[in-house]
């Protein structure tokens, strides 16, 4: 017996879903997305980006089936910005600047944003053919805009909101 169309919401039919899939996903792998080591640090050692761990760390977050090459290309040009400001500024004590929270989430405290994202409270939503804009309340507000691509909705960008 197969069940064609059975009602339930689905990555590919709606962007809500898919975010709240992610943050599942995250919630679940949390562990292993926070293993990498994408800042160079030790004793009397300069802080840089380790970039060969941030393209793990990027190839990871794409095998979600979640986030698109849009979203992982920011990650990648703040990655750049961040060694920028490491060989400008060099510094080796202290949390290193821009990774001292949660950078996809934007937070201290992801654990509680992963919770609440299981049932966010939606604040606003722009939904077109093959892009999204959702504002949610997941603990703290973030917005998440998303584009179709292929049928499947995947994250662009996730950033925090006042």
């Amino acid at each position: 017996m197969v069940l064609i169309g059975c009602g339930a919401p689905t990555q590919q039919q709606d962007p809500l879903q898919t975010v709240k899939d992610f943050l599942n996903w995250y919630g679940v792998n949390y562990k292993k997305a926070t293993s990498f080591g994408l800042v160079n640090q030790g004793d009397s050692v300069n802080y840089s980006v380790n970039f060969e761990e941030t393209e793990k760390f990027l190839a990871y977050l794409k095998s979600s089936g979640f986030v698109s090459d849009e979203y992982l290309n920011a990650f990648r040009k703040q990655f750049t910005a961040a060694q920028y400001f490491f060989e400008k500024d060099p510094i080796n004590e202290g949390p290193p600047q821009g990774f001292d929270y949660d950078i996809v989430l934007w937070t201290q405290e992801p654990d509680l944003v992963i919770e609440k994202g299981k049932n966010p409270i939606l604040i606003s939503s722009e939904i077109h053919d093959d892009s999204a804009s959702l504002r949610l309340d997941v603990y703290m507000k973030l917005q998440f805009n998303l584009s179709k691509k292929d049928q499947k909705w995947l994250i662009d960008r996730i950033s925090y909101i006042k």
